[in-house]
């Protein structure tokens, strides 16, 4: 029951449907002629889509926790991998060097 539950809570509470929601529930609020309820719906809908959608927060909140795993490996162009710690060694190898 409680998988059941919580699956429909993040439905509900992901960022992106959220603010779907908000957009629905202003729409219906301006077909029904309630303007300042609908005003109460869309306004954190637009900034919250602005803040999220456009600006570059939603990158930001994500950098500590890619930075916090630089352990992971990623593909260099040649198909060979390094892990990011020998990528700062080897950068830091070549600046001594020159």
């Amino acid at each position: 029951m409680f998988f059941y539950l919580s699956k429909i809570f993040w439905a509900v509470a992901a960022p992106s449907n959220f603010i779907g929601i908000l957009l629905v529930l202003g729409a219906i609020a301006l077909v029904r002629g309630r303007w300042r309820g609908a005003r109460w719906f869309i306004l954190p809908a637009a900034l919250l889509y602005a803040l999220f959608g456009i600006m570059p927060l939603g990158l930001a909140l994500l950098r500590p926790l890619e930075d916090r795993y630089y352990g992971l490996r990623d593909f260099t162009t040649d198909g060979h991998h390094r892990s990011r710690r020998r990528r700062r060694r080897d950068a830091e190898q070549g600046a001594r060097h020159n």
